[in-house]
């Protein structure tokens, strides 16, 4: 799997509404994947989840 095709322009918090808002100068991108996608993306949470001792369910991913 390639994450290139999920990459989109990260967002910045508004702040007349608290929300995200898309921004004119910030120029970062990023992709949220998830392990069903992937076997890589799977061990990786798995190793995370063995580390921090937090299933998967108890931890916050941005999303």
């Amino acid at each position: 799997m390639q994450a290139k095709p999920r990459m989109e322009s990260s967002a910045v918090a508004d702040d007349k509404t608290g929300g995200l808002a898309a921004s004119t100068t910030r120029t970062s991108t990023g992709a949220f994947l998830d392990e069903s996608q992937d076997e890589v993306v799977a061990a990786i949470e798995k190793r995370v989840a063995q580390v921090t001792m937090l299933p998967k369910r108890e931890r916050r991913l941005g999303r």
